[in-house]
């Protein structure tokens, strides 16, 4: 009897054991079950500058740790006090996506910073938000001075087609960032605006309707790999592409007639560049440092035909090794041809010729450094040629006797 009432005894127990066991694995799932549900967090946002009350009346009795997504919507605009009540409220790096993609913002125009002040809308002590993507709303046009400086965790950020303007600073220190395009209707690029982005080095183009002043600093620091100047960008703002102690990426640069002006120290420490091709009969105003760090003998420099006097009468200019080869920019004022390719560049063996209307090529010529022309092609019926036999080394492609076109044979 002893041993039946000890068996049950000990059967009591392990049922209430499992039982137990039971009810927390539930409790826990439950829980867990909640937690999840409040990791995406949606803030209708519908008086300007209350957002802090907002939020609060969204996360009930939740942490604002717990929150992984942040959707900010609602008709209201969200103005530079609400983007710091998002900052103070969601400062650790628990909160990983800030969608501003429904929000809706004044001017289409993202806060900028306080006047005088160097930190901007979203600032947490200095620095920004800890978020890793971003998401903004179609049809902005701006992105204020400083918006998401040092969002230094950022690695993501959709940037609308509409976007005409990126203000100063709007992408300092966001060190995560590497963006392959920039929207192709963007105007001005401000100063500061990807400086110390040390992980950009996918961007190999800029929108080739930028015009004005390319801001001062505005690539500093990053290993961005363009190869040309928009031809409306008139300056280049001091320390632009200053690369420091980055790893350099600029190899060949075009620039153009209106570009009036080259800051101090603009091409800094850019060691791979190989040659540059400068659209102006006379040399924009350049400070003698501009290249600082750039062996400027080994340096190309293609300039047109008859302005060699104005290049060597000037420094850093006269330092590079000069051809003035290319036909000045009133000299083509006449040609049909437009929207000229050539593929692929470099080339091997075959380089092919995309333009607008192939009907109106009558002659391609190949010229070499020297001006010597060193191949001529017939465009019957076809635009695609033969150039293994070239010397491995920089041509010109000349198409009518009046449009050029530079590429290299390896």
């Amino acid at each position: 009897n002893l041993y039946y009432i000890k068996k049950l005894f000990f059967y009591l127990i392990i049922k209430f054991i499992m039982k137990k066991e039971i009810t927390l694995l539930a409790i826990s799932m439950f829980v867990a079950t909640g937690i999840n549900a409040q990791q995406e967090l949606t803030v209708t946002h519908t008086t300007a500058g209350a957002m802090e009350a907002e939020i609060n009346a969204a996360l009930g009795t939740t942490g604002a740790e717990e929150i992984q997504t942040l959707i900010i919507n609602g008709d209201a605009n969200v103005t530079y006090e609400d983007c710091s009540a998002i900052a103070a409220k969601f400062p650790t790096i628990s909160l990983k996506k800030l969608d501003l993609g429904t929000a809706k913002f004044e001017n289409d125009s993202t806060p900028g910073n306080k006047e005088g002040a160097s930190t901007g809308a979203f600032d947490i002590k200095g620095n920004g938000m800890q978020v890793e993507e971003v998401v903004l709303p179609a049809g902005l046009k701006v992105i204020g001075p400083r918006t998401f400086r040092k969002f230094s965790k950022m690695k993501k950020i959709n940037l609308p087609n509409t976007l005409v303007k990126l203000g100063e600073g709007c992408f300092t220190g966001c060190g995560s960032l590497d963006l392959e395009k920039l929207p192709e209707g963007l105007k001005t690029i401000e100063g500061y605006v990807f400086y110390q982005a040390y992980a950009m080095k996918s961007l190999e183009e800029l929108p080739a309707g930028l015009e004005g002043v390319l801001g001062a600093l505005s690539f500093a620091q990053t290993s961005v790999a363009i190869s040309y100047i928009p031809e409306g960008i008139t300056e280049i703002g001091s320390s632009a592409f200053n690369a420091n102690t980055r790893p350099v990426s600029l190899t060949s640069l075009t620039m153009y007639e209106k570009l009036a002006k080259i800051g101090s120290n603009a091409f800094k420490n850019q060691k791979m560049l190989n040659d540059i091709e400068l659209n102006r009969m006379t040399p924009p105003e350049t400070t003698e440092d501009a290249f600082t760090g750039i062996e400027l003998g080994k340096v190309i420099l293609y300039i047109p035909k008859g302005s060699r006097a104005a290049y060597e009468a000037v420094a850093p200019w006269n330092q590079m090794d000069i051809y003035d080869v290319l036909e000045p920019p009133t000299g083509i004022e006449n040609t049909e041809i437009t929207a000229i390719g050539i593929y692929p560049n470099p080339v091997v063996n075959t380089i092919s010729i995309s333009v607008q209307d192939a009907a109106i090529i009558k002659s391609i010529k190949i010229i070499d450094l020297a001006g010597t022309v060193v191949k001529n092609l017939h465009p019957e019926g076809t635009l695609t040629f033969d150039v293994s036999d070239l010397v491995n080394g920089m041509y010109f492609l000349q198409l009518n006797d009046d449009t050029t076109v530079k590429f290299i044979k390896k």
